[in-house]
């Protein structure tokens, strides 16, 4: 397939970055997740595939048959993977994309998370109900939230975790299921995003622009971007952040937030990621193609 036009990195405010690879799929994206210490990135495609690339976009595994992929999750370190098939099945996955054990659950899985060495796995269900296993399956911890969690992250520096509702509520969690502190969100959430150490937490939320709450789950302010936010990422220290719109449009941030770059994609955005280092973004359209862009050092 031939490559298509790249003109529109160049035609917003800021300095674009360069194509590093694109590589495209067997079908539509369904999900996306990087490990930003090993570099590689995990892709599922709507017809079951599964796709690992090393940092130059080289193919180190793929596998198919994986039915109704919904969520997909990536140790930092690349270890071990973690995935929500269909309704109520969740599975753990080696780096070479085998599964390790698999789960049928009661209720509707709405979220999974592992963590950055790959030893501990969160999985929340549609009723509330939260569950934090060791890597052997044990249960550490169980809890229930007021709202159903969808969207989970754990921290680096700490045995603890983000949790986070599509409407209502926020909380931070350690592992035994106690909470740090708990917050009222008052929009729609489309992705949340976190320091290494929470200290910063970051949430897309469509009309509302971007909220952002510190380590102690205060409110730590919000701003607007033209377009409706729905996917946001940012690096471990919250020196870059990368936000996409339900409107294509693409931008570059730092932590003051200034704009580095902006731009409007050709098609759907359907995933999002950004390198630990801040060099680079990593780009997941809806038709399955996937791009790796990065800035020269002192961008």
């Amino acid at each position: 397939m031939n490559s298509p036009s790249l003109q529109w990195l160049s035609d917003g405010p800021g300095r674009p970055p360069q194509l590093r690879w694109s590589f495209v799929i067997d079908a539509p994206l369904q999900s996306m997740a990087y490990s930003g210490e090993a570099g590689t990135l995990l892709a599922a495609d709507q017809s079951g595939g599964l796709y690992l690339f090393d940092r130059s976009g080289k193919v180190l595994s793929m596998m198919r048959g994986f039915q109704e992929i919904r969520n997909l999750a990536w140790s930092r370190r690349g270890t071990a993977g973690i995935a929500i098939l269909g309704e109520n099945r969740v599975v753990s996955l080696t780096p070479s994309l085998k599964i390790e054990w698999s789960v049928d659950l009661s209720e509707a899985a709405t979220a999974a998370a592992v963590s950055p060495f790959g030893e501990h796995y969160s999985v929340s269900l549609a009723n509330g109900m939260n569950y934090i296993l060791r890597s052997d399956r044990k249960q550490l911890g169980k809890f229930e939230t007021d709202r159903p969690i969808h969207f989970s992250e754990f921290l680096e520096t700490e045995t603890e975790l983000i949790l986070c509702a599509q409407y209502g509520f926020i909380g931070r969690y350690n592992f035994q299921g106690s909470p740090i502190w708990r917050n009222k969100t008052f929009s729609n959430v489309g992705q949340l995003a976190t320091t290494a150490n929470g200290s910063l937490i970051s949430l897309a939320m469509f009309n509302h622009g971007v909220q952002k709450f510190d380590r102690y789950g205060e409110v730590a302010g919000r701003f607007a971007l033209e377009g409706t936010p729905h996917l946001i990422t940012m690096t471990p220290n919250g020196e870059h952040l990368a936000i996409a719109t339900l409107e294509n449009h693409l931008y570059w941030i730092n932590s003051k937030g200034a704009l580095l770059w902006a731009a409007t994609a050709p098609e759907t955005i359907r995933s999002l990621a950004v390198s630990s280092a801040g060099e680079s973004i990593y780009l997941g359209l809806q038709s399955g193609r996937l791009l790796n862009f990065h800035w020269n050092p002192g961008h």
